[in-house]
């Protein structure tokens, strides 16, 4: 069963990834593309591209950032070293200076996060137990001894 969830996983990464690349490349070209224009490019729906990213706004903050994270194969080809504690401060420091050269983008991205949660919080209702499924009350889990 764990087999046929993998390959669907795997899918949607994929997919993920090719409209940020797409995104990145039409910006990259210096145009301020629309969903249309990006999913066209990804070669996928328009309908796909919003399942993946709600708005084009979400799309266009985290389409220069993808790019931007340190590729482990590149990062670790000439590693000689077998100690883990090297490898680990390799990575660490690779992504902070990722972190530090992108910090204005990276906070757009967290600002963008936070407001499509809505005004009261992750739940939406001043919860951080994130959405409730309809006819569900926030909280009901936790009153009936739920975890």
């Amino acid at each position: 069963m764990s087999s046929a969830v993998k390959p669907r996983s795997n899918q949607h990464l994929r997919t993920r990834k090719d409209l940020l690349l797409a995104a990145a490349r039409l910006l990259k070209e210096g145009r301020q593309p629309t969903m249309d224009e990006v999913a066209e490019a990804a070669l996928v729906s328009r309908a796909t591209a919003y399942r993946y990213f709600p708005t084009l706004e979400s799309l266009l903050i985290e389409a220069p950032l993808d790019g931007a994270v340190p590729d482990p194969g590149a990062l670790f080809a000439a590693e000689t070293s077998p100690d883990p504690e090297d490898r680990l401060e390799r990575a660490e420091a690779a992504l902070h200076r990722m972190v530090y050269q992108n910090e204005a983008q990276l906070r757009l991205m967290l600002a963008n996060s936070l407001v499509a949660s809505g005004p009261e919080g992750v739940g939406g209702d001043g919860t951080a137990d994130g959405p409730h499924l309809a006819g569900q009350r926030p909280g009901a889990s936790q009153r009936c001894g739920a975890a």
